[in-house]
């Protein structure tokens, strides 16, 4: 994936001292100081790897001291320069590309990609950050204020290697702490948070989703599971939010792309890894639309009607109230899911008198979602679809 070398303009935004930092935190150590310069070194694959780093940015031959620098760091953590460039200049990122391969010149793509590709990304992102800042969230609920606000941090570039889109994901959801002092001793700026950092957690969900997506879609391709396979657990394999995302990003034509995971190696609580990269194809394209609008169609709802089967029935005593699973659906050119209802004694011994001879069932209330199951709140009305007379 080629990427455009640095301008000295762009060397001129490193800080010196978030340079230093980073070093620290991704395993480097200082060995030596002249001057006017700074000697690091670190090991890889037993191959030790040294860099001078001026100490001023003043220094005559500084950015020339620095564009020497950073393929090194860069080779030492197996990342591109642009990864690392940006990794230290956000003061901790990860890094989140996307490579496709439009009939057009290096750098290009027709609007209509670009803009279903930008747009996807941003929704995959939301997507993640609004079910990390809440687990419970649901995909038709407002979008957390944690998420929308770590979203206006992301910075967005394009560059060349067909047609790539990258997303700098910042750790934090806020801005790092300045230099300060404690006890007469210089603090180093903050990377990241040490135990938790939001915007890790992000990506790690954005990583887990696309690659577990992935492979669901594969077996749903070969026939192994139905497509109803991804209501088990959005949770792990993508809400209808991430899914759509995942599914537009290629564009109206569902082009192949390559999502690269780039993490920065300054989060001390997790294993540096090598960039990830996965290869998104037409057909898991055409699977995640068609699982998003699946996992659309069980989006609460106020005042439905569902028709169905009782499945299944619970209650603690042989009398009273007690609790049903109605297999039906809201529309008939809807998919059919599993609906949690409870109910009172009289319509309790109506839906087991319907499970025992095999009637369908109308219940009418507000369809909600808690964690993977539909329930039906509010309830209004519960009938028993009578069958047609016997024939004498």
């Amino acid at each position: 994936m080629p990427i455009p070398e640095l301008t000295d303009a762009d060397l001129g935004q490193i800080s010196l001292q978030d340079l230093e930092a980073f070093l620290l935190r991704a395993g480097w150590v200082r060995f030596g100081d002249r001057a006017r310069v700074s000697q690091w070194r670190t090991l890889r694959n037993e191959t030790d790897l040294q860099v001078v780093l001026p100490r001023t940015l003043e220094l005559g031959d500084a950015l020339v001291l620095l564009r020497e620098a950073l393929p090194a760091i860069a080779f030492a953590q197996s990342r591109t320069v642009a990864e690392v460039y940006s990794d230290i200049v956000a003061r901790g990122a990860d890094v989140i590309s996307v490579r496709l391969t439009p009939d057009a010149p290096s750098g290009q793509a027709p609007l209509g990609l670009a803009n279903a590709t930008v747009s996807g990304l941003a929704e995959f992102v939301m997507g993640a950050a609004s079910t990390v800042a809440n687990p419970d969230w649901n995909v038709g609920a407002q979008r957390p204020r944690r998420a929308k606000r770590y979203a206006r941090q992301i910075l967005l570039t394009t560059g060349p290697g067909s047609f790539v889109v990258t997303l700098t994901m910042p750790l934090r959801d806020q801005p790092a702490t300045d230099v300060g002092l404690v006890e007469n001793q210089q603090v180093l700026p903050e990377f990241q948070d040490t135990v938790r950092a939001y915007g890790r957690e992000v990506v790690h969900r954005m990583q887990q989703v696309s690659v577990r997506a992935a492979r669901l879609a594969d077996e749903i391709d070969a026939q192994a599971h139905p497509l109803t396979v991804f209501e088990d657990d959005p949770a792990s394999t993508g809400n209808a939010i991430e899914l759509g995302a995942l599914g537009s990003i290629g564009g109206d034509d569902r082009r192949p792309y390559h999502l690269r995971y780039s993490l920065s190696p300054t989060v001390v609580t997790d294993q540096a890894l090598p960039p990830a990269v996965q290869a998104i194809s037409t057909a898991q394209q055409t699977v995640f639309k068609a699982a998003a609008e699946l996992l659309r169609s069980m989006m609460p709802r106020d005042r439905q009607r569902v028709t169905g089967r009782v499945v299944r029935l619970a209650r603690s005593h042989s009398w009273g109230p007690g609790q049903v699973v109605i297999e039906g659906q809201t529309a008939a050119n809807v998919p059919a899911h599993r609906y949690r209802v409870e109910l009172g004694e009289d319509q309790y011994t109506d839906a087991l008198r319907a499970h025992q001879r095999g009637l369908d069932v109308v219940a009418r209330g507000d369809v909600a979602i808690r964690g993977t199951h539909l329930h039906i709140d509010n309830l209004t009305d519960f009938d028993v679809v009578e069958g047609l007379p016997e024939q004498g």
